[in-house]
């Protein structure tokens, strides 16, 4: 394994490096799916509680859920089934303080059946099938209704940096060099409102902090609330809106490295798709 890591290094650093003549791409594969299997014994794919200690001494408590093998992984504010989002309640003023802003506010309190639901909501995102992370969280935003380049994750507010490291941490040490050598199309879609409103929103720098680490990573934002339903048949949704009860729709939003690459569709999972597709062609 630390072979091969050294190899990743190389492959993942220098798209000019020269590997030995000798080796053919055929040996190459097989050491992909050798350093693959490394990983694929610590997936977990229940719901379970994860602390994520931040290098600048911040712990985040999520929910996650992990399946190496598929590159799919899935976490969700901890504190999302038992707080009060309220503009006034405790949670929201200690955000405030922490992010310097007395009048920051989350969007709107979690209806019954989404906390009733949460687990069924997790694990649609985590079968949806393509390679992906998902966040699950509430979007900060000041009450004028500009973005707070924040989410709030576990009690904390926590800003674009934070969040790919958090992104990082979550997937196991190296992973994401995995991912980009393998070169495949890999999507952070951010179930939170707002997270794609306006210019230098949130979910655009996450994305420029994330191509850091993985280049062809896609991040998804909503433009606005995320309106979260079931339909008749059984089906999630999950739509985005300017207000709740309007009857307007909103695309969901893509970027790459700091920048808009597409115009995705009303549904975050035909978005993804949109995304795949485009990413399969222009190769």
């Amino acid at each position: 394994m630390k072979k091969f890591y050294i190899l990743l290094i190389l492959l993942a650093g220098s798209s000019h490096a020269t590997l030995r003549a000798q080796q053919t791409l055929s040996q190459l594969n097989k050491q992909i799916v050798a350093f693959q299997k490394c990983f694929n014994e610590m997936s977990r794919p229940a719901l379970h509680d994860e602390v994520i200690h931040l290098a600048n001494g911040k712990t985040i408590r999520t929910r996650g859920q992990s399946d190496f093998s598929r590159s799919q992984f899935t976490s969700v504010d901890a504190l999302l089934e038992n707080v009060k989002l309220w503009k006034d309640s405790p949670y929201l003023w200690q955000a405030r303080q922490k992010l310097g802003r007395k009048t920051l506010m989350d969007l709107h309190d979690l209806t019954d059946w989404e906390v009733k639901s949460l687990p069924t909501i997790s694990s649609e995102y985590f079968e949806e099938g393509q390679s992906a992370f998902h966040i699950a969280a509430h979007g900060l935003i000041e009450p004028d209704g500009a973005p707070a380049h924040a989410i709030r994750m576990g009690g904390e507010p926590v800003n674009a940096e934070e969040t790919a490291e958090l992104i990082l941490q979550s997937m196991g040490k190296e992973y994401h060099s995995l991912i980009e050598v393998k070169n495949e199309p890999f999507v952070v879609v951010l179930h939170c409102c707002h997270s794609a409103k306006g210019n230098n929103n949130f979910a655009q720098q996450l994305s420029k902090e994330l191509s850091k680490h993985i280049k062809q990573v896609a991040v998804i934002g909503a433009p606005g609330i995320v309106y979260c339903e079931q339909t008749a048949d059984g089906k999630y949704t999950e739509s985005v809106t300017p207000q709740v009860g309007s009857g307007q729709w909103l695309p969901w939003r893509v970027y790459q490295n700091g920048t808009e690459s597409m115009k995705g569709a009303s549904d975050y999972k035909q978005t993804i798709r949109s995304y795949v597709k485009q990413f399969t062609q222009k190769d």
